[in-house]
């Protein structure tokens, strides 16, 4: 399509930081939403599987609270924000540099936090320790197949996966391939959900029986889409705005929508959208508001410790405060006040530490060999 302006996508300068306030707010909200679902409706509607209930050991019954089942859209948020914040960030990055932060923000809070979750299921005897052990190992290295310690933990190799297309092209210096890269990641998703709810609409029959499920998440079939709209509102608001991409944005809004299959979740999940892109357009207004800034930060901060402590760790202390005698809906009010306490003091005292020694440990190394060779003085243009 012509191009009505040069694109800033290759400039050798890097994007000012700013601190988006509604980003920040918006992903606390993602993962208070996400701890609601499971914390509220899951803990008793969920399966044998479902971490919270197991952790809780006991027959905790919420059915006031089943509206929540609509809070694991907030994975879908977590999703379009990454998509948003990884090319944000990215932008006149180098591939060594943008490997690296990912690596200091994604694994240290995983080591801090996977051994609490490890003591809590062992505390209520949720399985043999021999298995606890195995999920606890698996956890601690972001192994992209199950089963780990907290089902929470599904998400982060897809959120890796992203992170691999992002650091392919800015190993190789194409970061300006990133519209089209992602594009045709969130056209292909698209189709894949309208085929596979059209199907389902005509013959009320799945489309397909899906047994490597698992292998179309990590190849970003099954939730691409959603990236895809967090990079193309990153490209409208800071590259530019044309047709094609409002149009691109329209057609993988279509395809989350489809997947998400529920209407209220659609609902929430496009108003958080219009959320981000607004917030993120009009920035500016928040710029002066020190203390807003500040109280949003921490909030932004608290959301990852927050999204993997409080399924494992918050349903094994409500399960042992009801089992104490305290009847579940204070043991419920306890718990949810509780995990996003532990989840800010993790965020404020204990990560940023751990942050530290893991980036030491990451530049003595020079993570992978490639990283630090190519990363840095990167691929020939010719």
């Amino acid at each position: 399509m012509p191009q009505t302006a040069p694109s800033s996508l290759d400039a050798s300068h890097k994007l000012p930081a700013k601190q988006i306030l509604g980003v920040d707010l918006l992903r606390f909200f993602a993962s208070l939403i996400v701890m609601c679902f499971h914390l509220c409706f899951f803990v008793w509607a969920g399966g044998p599987g479902a971490t919270a209930r197991t952790a809780a050991k006991s027959s905790v019954q919420f059915p006031e609270l089943r509206f929540f089942e609509f809070g694991s859209v907030g994975v879908q948020i977590f999703f379009v924000i990454s998509g948003f914040i990884i090319a944000y960030s990215a932008h006149g990055s180098t591939a060594y540099d943008f490997l690296r932060g990912r690596f200091v923000r994604l694994v240290p809070a995983i080591w801090l936090i996977a051994p609490l979750s490890f003591a809590a299921l062992l505390a209520v005897n949720a399985e043999p320790v021999s298995a606890l052990i195995v999920k606890l190992v698996k956890s601690l290295l972001i192994s992209p197949f199950g089963p780990w310690l907290d089902w929470v933990y599904w998400t982060l190799p897809i959120e890796i996966a992203f992170y691999g297309l992002v650091y392919l092209l800015l190993l190789l210096k194409r970061f300006r391939w990133l519209e089209g890269s992602i594009i045709f990641v969130g056209g292909v998703s698209t189709i894949f959900w309208l085929a596979r709810r059209s199907w389902s609409f005509l013959t009320g029959e799945p489309l397909l029986n899906l047994p490597h499920e698992r292998v179309m998440e990590l190849m970003l079939i099954c939730h691409g889409c959603f990236f895809a709209v967090g990079v193309l509102i990153w490209l409208l608001i800071f590259d530019r705005s044309t047709t094609w991409r409002w149009i691109s944005l329209s057609f993988v809004t279509i395809g989350c929508v489809a997947q998400n299959g529920a209407f209220i979740g659609a609902c929430i999940w496009l108003a958080s959208v219009a959320l981000l892109y607004m917030s993120a357009k009009f920035n500016y207004v928040f710029r002066d508001q020190k203390k807003a800034l500040a109280v949003a930060r921490t909030l932004g901060l608290t959301t990852y410790p927050l999204y993997l402590l409080h399924n494992a760790v918050g349903g094994a202390l409500m399960g042992y405060l009801v089992r104490m005698g305290l009847d579940p809906y204070p043991a419920l009010g306890l718990t949810l006040v509780a995990m996003v306490l532990a989840a800010a003091c993790i965020a404020i005292a204990a990560e940023p530490i751990a942050q530290r020694v893991f980036r030491s440990i990451f530049d003595l190394f020079g993570g992978l060999v490639f990283a630090r060779v190519w990363g840095r003085k990167g691929f020939s243009q010719t």
